[in-house]
């Protein structure tokens, strides 16, 4: 079995399977064994015709290898996979139509029909492979019906046609099972292949991330701590509350990243229960403009709040906090000098639109493509050299997608980027009269 797959992958991976998808290549790899099953059955022919004379055959099959051969250059340099499995099917049809009606040596002409179900079904699939071969079915049994008594129809046994028949039935039967069972393995395999990727993916930017996001804090946390350490022993004067303040700033960033990281790695393995409840709006928006008020002073933004204070929503209040306090990061790390970030809510049906609006530096299209990707995506800095981890949109869009609402994303580079969310909403009771 090792071996087999082994094979396989080495044929899948060669020129002639370049640039397909997966079921493109199986139904190529059975264009390919077929053709060559042909080749190799008329060539010799061509050899007995002659010596026997038969010289109308040996054309025949002369022609046949030519278009065999013309078949292959096509599929191997084209990669027109689709064209050629209808070519091929409509072409060994018609060669079998002939041999039934001119009879073949020896009356064998509908031996060759035998095969219509097996090529017709692997090539086509199962339901399409089957139509096809009923279709075919029918069209011989009519030359039978009305050509039979003829001088230019075969006399054929109707007993060895009965046999035939019972044949090509059990092959058709056979040949839908083994083709059925072989799509659903292939799409299983698809979906692993894709779960696989998804999971390597996933390696590589959680190794990125311990590499270059926690890594360059945690370094510069250390050096701030010992360059004080130095200072102190040797007694040289030193601002105790500037290192201190540095270090808690650092501290906080590396607090942040390993949340959005546990955070990220607690969805990935869907251990992230959804407590959901009633509650204020507003209240998780002031506590997530309260934790950056220093970063806004320090950059002179302004953080706006035009969220009712009436407004209730449902769902997890834990992860609508951390959204809010994702998406106000972002809008804060890439502001510059005397920008201003807007909160806004607004009524949609049975939910509220929440968003996070900013002038900053926005998202370029390109950008824009990779931000919900799985695989390594290259951190961008902010307007005053803050990093990030770059799952703070992904956690976003999944917490916020358990809530049962979409987060789109509307950004213009150089102008600033629009963020909002929708939640279920808590419409008030109405009041009780008197």
């Amino acid at each position: 079995m090792d071996i087999l797959v082994a094979v396989l992958k080495r044929i899948f991976s060669s020129n002639a399977f370049k640039g397909l998808s997966f079921e493109e290549k199986r139904r190529a790899l059975f264009l390919y064994v077929f053709l060559l099953i042909g080749t190799l059955f008329f060539f010799p022919f061509v050899f007995i015709n002659i010596y026997y004379g038969h010289y109308p055959f040996v054309f025949f099959d002369v022609s046949i290898l030519v278009i065999i051969g013309l078949m292959i250059w096509i599929l191997f340099t084209k990669k027109r996979v689709n064209e050629m499995t209808w070519a091929v099917v409509f072409s060994f049809a018609a060669v079998c139509l002939y041999f039934y009606l001119s009879g073949g040596v020896e009356q064998t002409g509908p031996v060759f029909s035998i095969l219509i179900p097996v090529i017709c079904i692997f090539l086509l699939g199962t339901w399409k492979g089957i139509i096809f071969t009923l279709v075919y079915l029918v069209i011989s049994t009519l030359f039978y019906l009305f050509a039979m008594g003829t001088d230019w129809f075969p006399s054929y046994d109707s007993l060895h046609l009965i046999r035939y028949l019972i044949i090509f039935i059990n092959l058709t039967i056979f040949s839908g099972l083994v083709e059925l069972i072989m799509s659903v393995l292939s799409r299983q395999l698809i979906e692993r292949n894709k779960e696989l990727g998804s999971a390597l993916a996933t390696r590589d930017r959680f190794f990125t991330i311990l590499a270059h996001d926690l890594k360059g804090p945690l370094s510069g946390l250390t050096e701030l701590l010992n360059f004080q350490k130095h200072e102190e022993v040797t007694g040289k004067s030193t601002d105790l509350y500037s290192t201190l303040e540095l270090a808690a700033e650092t501290a906080n960033r590396v607090n942040g990243l390993l949340e959005n990281l546990l955070d990220w790695g607690k969805i990935q393995v869907g251990r992230v229960p959804f407590k959901g409840e009633a509650f204020f709006l507003h209240e998780s928006v002031d506590d997530a403009i309260a934790l950056y008020e220093k970063k806004t002073e320090k950059k002179e933004i302004r953080i706006i709040s035009e969220v009712d204070k009436g407004a209730r929503v449902y769902g997890d209040p834990g992860m609508i906090a951390t959204v809010l306090r994702n998406l106000i990061f972002n809008g804060v790390k890439f502001s510059g000098k005397g920008d201003r970030i807007t909160i806004t809510l607004e009524e949609e049906n049975k939910f509220h639109r929440i968003a996070v609006s900013d002038e900053g530096t926005g998202i370029s299209n390109e950008r824009q493509k990779l931000l919900f990707t799985n695989g390594p995506v290259e951190t961008v800095k902010g307007t005053s050299q803050e990093t990030g981890t770059g799952l703070g949109l992904i956690i976003c869009r999944q917490f916020i997608e358990l809530n049962g609402g979409t987060l789109d994303i509307v950004s213009d580079e150089g102008k600033g980027t629009r963020v909002s969310f929708t939640v279920p909403a808590v419409m008030p009771e109405p009041e009780k009269q008197n």
